[in-house]
């Protein structure tokens, strides 16, 4: 009788009883899915395109490597090579764009060339975008070839719009398809598997360019939601992305199939929604559906509700009837009572509530979560945003700004909230400054110091106690807020590092709480602070590449409270358009002490030409320039006096051009009264508002310019506003003398 055969060995033995017994089902008893993994990623389908050969590989790296270079001689050269390029990659395109090596050769293809060029290429991706989207390189490329064609829409909408590269025949079928069609096919092909796109490694960042493209929304507003950190850009001399620095124009078939996308992901349950707001890749995705659901008009957010509720309701639990006046609501509550609802849909409802409560409280100390909380703040309508601070923020915004993740959500609240509210946020948060200071988390400090300058609210309790919470002397207090020691402000060897090097944001975040102090009444105690230190450590601190900025809120002029000019009449063909209110003036911080400017300016008397030499000290030189007429000609003096010193460094150039050093040298009168025409205008000669005689002198030169007679000849062209040159001085048709021409 033949034996059964066996394994030999433990590890097969325990291998078969592992095999036997089947894995048990785990239970979901949390609120959150576990889908880091790409729980909603379905079967990997992979389609192999085939291999490009040794000689074709060279040939197009060889041709990326042209491109790069863009050492064309002419323009049409660079046409006639990519139009070459083209015929030698047909057939070919798919195979390049999923090449590791040659799929940066079509991205860049793709920035330099025609419509007619991208339509060819977009019909050859055409059935194989769901393929392309989810490889590591093609996705890139499919991307580009999104942004670059998006304009070619808009121009295509324009009915006197031609086309310049059309072909002598009509026979050609990628020119006679519209970029709309193309765009709406590729849709159409992702549509059904948008829930796996969404938390795909690769094809989300391409999703997520695709919808802010199709809704018409700028790309580079949102970069972060879009763009991986690690994407290498590539730079081209003569091309470059078109589609997402600015609105476009869409036809309204994009705005359907948008909707449609945003049905497709409100088809997915409640819960696998909140695990999409906690899944590292499919966050991002969610922010920016959104983003265009918050986006759209009032009724089409009304009638998605009535259609089985918005993604931000479900989400979040918050719905229309939450917006409704108190007398609405009373009604409703008794048509409900007259209709006897049952006391276990009552349990139902609260058990509900209490569920999707939790969940975006939750969601605020999530590190992923958090991201998305802070999008909905930020770009919440203003019904939704007070929804959302009365339910879940507004009686937690203390302690809420202790913890180092939700104090993110509390920079976005600070920043929306309006003057009414703003005094209850103060009083929550005052009484956590000690702490805040001490663990140094001072961002959402500066937030509120700014939120009080805004609205022109008494910031001096909160200023007290900062100042209060570092509990140091004069000397010492403008180093524990920058979290900086002067030995490290000593000049050391420059090291060669690779890169930019990374600031320390400890230090960041102190100096730019220093810099919303400085302004504020009560905050003296920080420019003492500075001004108190010898003048070694004075320097080392303007030379300081963060410590540098405190130091030239010192020297900055107060900003002045600007109004949007707006129009009081109506556009054409809008008789009965209501005129807009005018803006409120926005809130100037107060002017810092002048004399605690010229304390600073005298300490560093005798050391300009070592800061201006610095790249950055030489900012505070710059800055140095809005001062009294005296000081700023000894500064003048100590810098013309190093004039070879300051022309051989780069940073030094700078200054000596930007304090018009050359007029200072040769035409000091002029120098002079450019100084004079500041300090009474209180901006430089061309910014300042022009008189009713220079705009009469404007208009008449203006009449002869079209031809309504004047003067002829070399007098008769009217002379401009100070130019880069300055003041000129030509010699007369007769040779006589000089003359100054203002």
């Amino acid at each position: 009788m033949p034996q059964e055969k066996r394994k030999r060995g433990r590890r097969a033995v325990k291998k078969e009883k592992k095999e036997a017994t089947p894995e048990p089902i785990p239970e979901i008893d949390n609120l959150y899915i576990d889908d880091t993994a790409g729980g909603f990623e379905g079967s990997d389908e992979t389609t192999f395109f085939g291999l490009l050969t040794e000689e074709e590989q060279e040939y197009f790296k060889r041709a990326d490597e042209i491109l790069a270079l863009d050492q064309f001689e002419e323009a049409e050269e660079k046409a006639i090579f990519i139009d070459n390029l083209y015929k030698e990659a047909q057939s070919k395109e798919l195979k390049i764009a999923h090449s590791q090596g040659c799929s940066r050769l079509l991205e860049r293809l793709i920035l330099l060339s025609t419509p007619k060029q991208l339509k060819a290429l977009f019909q050859s991706f055409s059935g194989h975008f769901l393929i392309c989207i989810k490889h590591r390189f093609a996705s890139h490329v499919c991307e580009t070839l999104f942004l670059q064609s998006l304009p070619i829409v808009s121009k295509e909408m324009d009915a006197q719009y031609l086309p310049t590269d059309l072909p002598a025949n009509g026979d050609d079928d990628t020119i006679q398809t519209s970029m709309e069609t193309l765009f709406l096919s590729a849709l159409t092909e992702m549509l059904p598997a948008i829930s796996e796109l969404l938390t795909h490694t690769f094809a989300s960042h391409t999703i997520r360019t695709l919808l802010l493209l199709l809704s018409g929304r700028p790309v580079s507003t949102v970069k972060n939601l879009v763009q991986s950190r690690k994407k290498e850009n590539i730079p081209t001399e003569m091309g470059g992305i078109e589609g997402g620095d600015q609105i476009q124009v869409v036809p309204a078939s994009f705005a359907e199939s948008v909707g449609k996308v945003l049905e497709k992901i409100g088809e997915c349950s409640t819960e696998e929604l909140r695990s999409l707001a906690v899944h590292p890749t499919g966050s991002p995705a969610l922010q920016v559906a959104l983003q265009i659901e918050m986006g759209l008009d009032k009724k089409k957010r009304r009638a998605r509700e009535k259609n089985g509720g918005t993604l931000l309701g479900r989400l979040t639990g918050i719905s229309e009837k939450d917006g409704e006046p108190a007398a609405k609501k009373q009604k409703t509550e008794k048509t409900e009572d007259d209709e006897d609802a049952s006391e276990e849909k009552k349990e139902e409802e609260s058990a509900e509530t209490a569920i999707e409560n939790s969940f975006f409280q939750n969601l605020l100390y999530d590190s992923v979560g958090s991201h998305l909380a802070e999008s909905l703040i930020r770009t919440a309508p203003k019904r939704e945003f007070n929804i959302l601070y009365h339910r879940f923020i507004s009686a937690r915004l203390g302690s809420l700004a202790r913890n180092e993740t939700a104090a993110f959500v509390v920079q976005r609240v600070l920043e929306k909230l309006t003057a009414t509210a703003l005094p209850d946020a103060i009083a929550q948060i005052t009484p956590q400054i000690p702490g805040l200071v001490e663990r140094s988390r001072v961002a959402v400090l500066k937030s509120l110091l700014d939120a009080c300058a805004k609205h022109s609210i008494d910031s001096t309790p909160v200023v007290k106690a900062i100042l209060d919470s570092y509990s140091s002397n004069k000397e010492e207090l403008i180093f524990k807020i920058l979290h900086i020691t002067p030995e490290a402000l000593k000049p050391e060897e420059p090291k060669a590092i690779a890169g930019k090097p990374k600031r320390d944001p400890l230090q960041l975040h102190g100096s730019l709480l220093a810099q919303s102090l400085m302004p504020l009444p009560g905050a003296e105690a920080i420019a003492e602070s500075i001004l108190c230190q010898p003048v070694d450590v004075l320097v080392g601190l303007c030379n300081h590449s963060t410590a540098s900025h405190v130091v030239q809120a010192l020297l900055k002029p107060p900003t002045v409270a600007a109004t949007t000019a707006v129009s009081a009449n109506p556009l054409p063909g809008q008789r009965n358009a209501k005129k807009p209110k005018a803006p409120k003036p926005a809130a100037s911080p107060a002017p810092i002490n002048p004399i605690l400017k010229k304390r600073l300016l005298n300490a560093l008397r005798g050391r300009f030409v070592e800061l201006a030499l610095n790249n950055v000290g030489s900012h505070i030189v710059d800055n140095a320039w809005d001062s009294p007429m005296n000081l700023r000609q000894s500064i003048a003096e100590e810098l013309s006096q190093a004039e070879p010193l300051m022309r051989e460094s780069y940073s030094g150039r700078a200054v000596w051009r930007n304090w018009g050093m050359d007029k200072y040298k040769t035409q000091r009168q002029r120098w002079f009264k450019i100084g004079k025409e500041e300090e009474e205008f209180g901006a430089k000669p061309q910014e300042r508002k022009k008189t009713a005689i220079e705009l009469a002198r404007e208009r008449h030169a203006a009449k002869k310019d079209r031809g309504f007679g004047g003067a002829t000849g070399t007098n008769g062209g009217a002379l401009g506003p100070r130019g880069k040159r300055g003041l000129e001085e030509v010699e007369g048709e007769d040779g006589g003398k000089r003359q100054r021409i203002e």
